[in-house]
């Protein structure tokens, strides 16, 4: 190898080698604030070995409860109509939402609030089948997301600095975290230029976490 080359490698090298640890606020599940007029955001989660996931999703958010054998959803404003699906356990693993069948993602569940956690199964979708999540959190919110395009990347922490690279993209820039917003730079286009910064609202794991999913 010659000289020339091991430079270049460690030019390249250089950014993983020097970053530092990512912050415990950082770690886990964001939803993008910004979405297109037909529902559709980006969930990045973020992971302690400095893998992060992102998709492209139809992402939407209500309130919900559970009265009786019914999954009651509604708006977290209280506009608007009660929707009203019927429900069914098969054990703590296993739930029916109207014709469609989910199964648990991670550990059991409380068996005083089965349907807390979250839950995974397949949708058709023009003809493709992709894999849909629904998560139920304790303090009623759902979050409903049908992952379209799902990428897994690397990303870097040095100081107030977040470089986020996938095949197809880089974020590179200045990043804050805000209670439960996060901003994270825009993303990359042209001869170094930046997009606006994007903001996203923790969607934080559901007890007991289960680090590897990627939603």
């Amino acid at each position: 190898m010659t000289i020339h080359r091991r430079i270049a490698i460690g030019l390249i090298l250089l950014p993983w080698l020097r970053a530092d640890q990512p912050p415990k606020e950082l770690l886990g599940r964001w939803v993008s604030l910004a979405r297109t007029f037909d529902r559709m955001g980006e969930i990045m989660t973020f992971h302690q070995d400095g893998t992060v996931d992102s998709s492209i999703a139809f992402v939407e958010e209500a309130a919900y409860r559970v009265d009786g054998a019914e999954l009651v959803e509604f708006s977290p404003s209280n506009a608007g109509p009660e929707q009203r699906t019927r429900i069914e356990f098969t054990g703590l693993d296993q739930l029916r939402i109207g014709e469609n069948v989910m199964k648990r993602q991670g550990a059991p569940g409380d068996a005083k609030r089965p349907i807390v956690g979250e839950w995974g199964g397949m949708r058709e979708v023009a003809g493709k089948r992709h894999q849909a999540h629904f998560v139920f959190y304790p303090d009623g919110r759902r979050l409903f997301v049908l992952p379209i395009l799902e990428r897994t990347g690397k990303y870097t922490i040095q100081g107030l600095t977040m470089r986020v690279e996938m095949m197809d993209f880089v974020r590179e820039g200045e990043f804050r975290i805000e209670g439960d917003l996060l901003t994270v730079p825009g993303l990359r286009a042209g001869q170094g230029l930046r997009g606006t910064p994007d903001k996203f609202r923790r969607h934080g794991d559901v007890p007991p976490p289960n680090d590897r999913r990627r939603l």
